[in-house]
């Protein structure tokens, strides 16, 4: 997507952050492969939809700890 195009899309907020941040891995590999995806949406209404970003990334991270807890 152009910045023209980018500038003339509707915004997206908090849930579209969670849900990037959330599938943040899979964009990320897909990315590489691949010039029309990217793992962060410029197009967002800023704060809110940084916010779910971040507590996707964290969310994902914090379960990945729950699973890997050892037993003492």
């Amino acid at each position: 997507m152009s910045f023209e195009q980018a500038q003339s899309a509707d915004k997206v907020g908090f849930l579209h952050g969670l849900w990037h941040g959330l599938i943040i891995i899979f964009a990320w590999a897909a990315s590489l492969f691949f010039d029309d995806i990217a793992i962060y949406a410029i197009y967002n209404n800023g704060g809110w939809y940084d916010f779910g970003f971040v507590l996707g990334v964290g969310g994902l991270s914090f379960s990945s700890g729950l699973f890997n807890r050892s037993e003492t």
